[in-house]
């Protein structure tokens, strides 16, 4: 057979190139994946963060169309919680749909690796959308230890920050002023 025809006819890989390209895969991909869990957490803390401060900004507002005070109440620990609620005394375990005084709740176990480490109850005033204490935050932790606060400022706006600088992505948070 002529070999210029024997080579035209040949299309496709073999069995054995399959195998290289699918090794060198494999290789670069065990190599890949242990860098990636670190960014992975990161980006859940800096989702939580930015998620807290949206249904703040959600409180403000939605206080005001409804003439009444709004609390966001906080449950900190591994199995945190927080709820847009009603009442300062609601209990954000629940759900809109079982507790009549939640608005909207969110829970850890939607958030993996993160965990809240401190928070207080905030109250947002109907009349002028900001909050009855001087200073409202919430506390957060990746499972690599990197922390995350969201500020309520005097004025009801809300901010995700850095504690320590170490999150490129947001601003070193500013020391409270009461």
């Amino acid at each position: 057979m002529n070999p210029a025809v024997a080579a035209a006819r040949r299309h496709g890989f073999t069995l054995l190139e399959l195998a290289v390209v699918m090794a060198v895969t494999v290789v670069l991909l065990a190599l890949a994946v242990p860098s990636m869990g670190p960014k992975l957490a990161r980006q859940r803390l800096l989702s939580v963060g930015h998620q807290l401060a949206a249904d703040l900004a959600q409180v403000r507002h939605e206080a005001a169309q409804r003439g009444q005070p709004l609390h966001v109440v906080f449950r900190p620990g591994a199995d945190w919680c927080y709820a847009i609620a009603l009442s300062d005394n609601a209990d954000c375990r629940g759900t809109p749909t079982t507790d009549p005084q939640l608005l909207k709740a969110v829970h850890a176990v939607d958030n993996p690796g993160v965990t809240l480490l401190d928070a207080l109850t905030i109250t947002i005033e109907p009349t002028t959308g900001t909050p009855r204490q001087s200073l409202g935050q919430a506390l957060f932790q990746d499972a690599q230890g990197e922390p995350l606060r969201v500020q309520l400022s005097p004025l009801g706006r809300a901010a995700v920050c850095s504690p320590n600088g170490a999150l490129p992505q947001l601003a070193r948070c500013a020391a409270p002023t009461l």
